[in-house]
């Protein structure tokens, strides 16, 4: 959270879990967490460029892609590309 009625949200499931909506549901459940009970405006989801699963899963609860940023994230030591989306608290998917 950035003290000014925003934050970030990211994940990652264990594989045996995946592909049943687990993810889906628990990025909804803490997105309506943070809207309602933390007062958040917005909420920001990054990802590497290509993580195609977390993608999907920000998707399907109702983030936007907004951009792609130029080696924003760090992954095992190298700086790689992300993309960015976020979610308004008016855009929450109920």
């Amino acid at each position: 959270m950035d003290g000014r009625g925003a934050g970030q949200i990211g994940y990652w499931l264990d594989p045996a879990a995946r592909g049943r909506g687990v993810a889906t549901a628990a990025v909804l459940m803490l997105c309506g967490w943070g809207f309602g009970r933390l007062g958040l405006d917005l909420i920001e989801w990054r990802a590497e460029v290509g993580n195609i699963a977390s993608r999907r899963v920000a998707e399907k609860a109702g983030f936007r892609l907004e951009a792609t940023l130029r080696q924003r994230l760090v992954h095992r030591g190298v700086r790689v590309d992300a993309w960015v989306g976020s979610m308004l608290a008016s855009e929450l998917l109920r």
